[in-house]
């Protein structure tokens, strides 16, 4: 786990808030200075809250700080962050809190909340944020005498860059929808062919006298099998098949003695036209 792992945690926690991370109180030439791993503000007027981050991923380097209690006049909250293992929460003062990530680094876990104080933010502080951390824009920056050519540029590529993205994201849903509803016709064709063959084998085993309330096995179709060849005996077998093959014959020679007839049949009608003439 790494401190920019952490620290991209406490940039989505704070998303809706001011964040800065390496957030100092002060310009850093001159003097000394104090520096929170992450500062964050609430964007409310009626409730102010300010949050303070120290990322530790050693146990050395928590037990080797010293400075960190400097920090807790630069925010109402200050707590610690820390994968797990390295900061128990009975080691820290009771306004202190302390954040653990997850194993998979995506979210922070309150392990110990922080204590709000109520404290006077050093100006300073809000000094450095506004000349070092920020950049002023135009108050009316929809206004294009009071913006750029370059800005509206950027913009009409950014609106172009975003219906190409949402045509292409549409094209890949589509497809994608297409080959599901293609995967699952070809299922239900395999559902109905398997429900298909199943009455076919469930018709078979009521005329061989199964039980079909109760799926047969392998071995009791092929002992009732066994039986119904049994009870039938081998020379009424062969009678039968000679009977068979003797049908089979007689459809044969039927056919071609219909066949022959009506072949002669218009020639016979002229015969007797003739001789009742």
């Amino acid at each position: 786990m790494t401190a920019e792992a952490i620290l991209d945690l406490l940039a989505v926690k704070h998303g809706e808030d001011v964040f800065v991370s390496e957030c100092k109180d002060g310009r850093s030439y001159g003097r000394s200075h104090a520096r929170l791993d992450a500062w964050a503000m609430k964007r409310s007027w009626a409730h102010p809250v300010t949050w303070g981050y120290e990322i530790k991923v050693s146990r050395q380097d928590f037990l080797g700080d010293e400075k960190w209690t400097g920090y807790l006049e630069m925010c109402s909250d200050f707590s610690f962050v820390a994968p797990a293992g390295i900061i128990e929460p009975a080691e820290l003062p009771p306004e202190v809190g302390l954040l653990t990530p997850s194993k998979n680094c995506r979210r922070l876990f309150t392990r110990k909340k922080a204590q709000r104080r109520t404290v006077e933010i050093p100006e300073s502080l809000y000094r450095y944020i506004l000349m070092s951390r920020t950049r002023i824009v135009s108050s009316n920056m929809w206004s294009p005498q009071e913006c750029d050519e370059e800005f509206w540029r950027a913009w009409l590529r950014k609106r172009r860059d975003r219906e190409s993205l949402g045509v292409a994201v549409r094209r890949a849903l589509s497809e994608d929808a297409r080959g599901h509803l293609r995967e699952v016709e070809e299922a239900n064709k395999d559902l109905r062919r398997g429900v298909k063959n199943y009455q076919e084998i469930k018709d078979f085993c009521e005329r061989l006298g199964l039980d079909t309330e109760r799926v047969p096995s392998k071995w009791a179709v092929e002992a009732r099998l066994k039986e119904m060849r049994r009870l039938v005996p081998a020379h009424l077998r062969n009678n039968l098949n000679y009977a068979r093959e003797a049908l089979k014959s007689f459809d044969a020679s039927l056919a071609r003695i219909e066949a022959e007839a009506a072949a002669d049949l218009p020639e016979m009608k002229g015969r007797t036209e003739r001789t009742g003439a």
